[in-house]
């Protein structure tokens, strides 16, 4: 057991090259529904429009003071909220996703879902964790959702 929980701070302008190096890593483009790089100009354009919203619910872990992930919750329909998370690369396999994870899904109530790869063992793990249940496979996509 690692002597600190996580620390969980909204993301901001400030953290824009630190999203896109998430974003961007190879692992994490592996597991995106778009496996594409996104340059710096379009990443900063999507990431103002975000900031703009009034709920933008983007969130940046950090274990004492070293960013380990990042949390993202999108509304999908009113009934529905989507996440989708990104272990920073030389933190995975510490746990660090599961505990960002469950802090975001337990102040997020309704329907939770989230699409995964399906070779994402360690993405379908936080799901389960967070109570989802696969619920169908469409391609290489898993769609897992908590009904609340």
């Amino acid at each position: 057991m690692r002597p600190y929980s996580l620390r969980l701070k909204t993301a901001t302008i400030e953290d824009a090259d630190l999203l896109l190096y998430l974003r961007n890593d190879p692992e994490a483009r592996r597991a995106s529904r778009n496996e594409s790089v996104i340059t710096q100009c379009e990443h900063t354009h999507w990431l103002k429009r975000r900031l703009g919203l009034r709920n933008p619910d983007i969130w940046i872990a950090f274990y004492i003071s070293t960013p380990v992930g990042v949390v993202r919750r999108d509304s999908i329909k009113e009934e529905l909220v989507e996440l989708s998370w990104n272990v920073a690369p030389d933190q995975r396999g510490q746990g660090f996703g599961k505990e960002m994870v469950s802090i975001i899904a337990a102040v997020t109530s309704g329907r939770v879902g989230a699409w995964l790869k399906r070779w994402n063992l360690s993405s379908a793990k936080i799901a389960e964790y967070i109570g989802m249940k696969k619920q169908f496979v469409e391609n290489e996509m898993e769609y897992w959702e908590r009904a609340d």
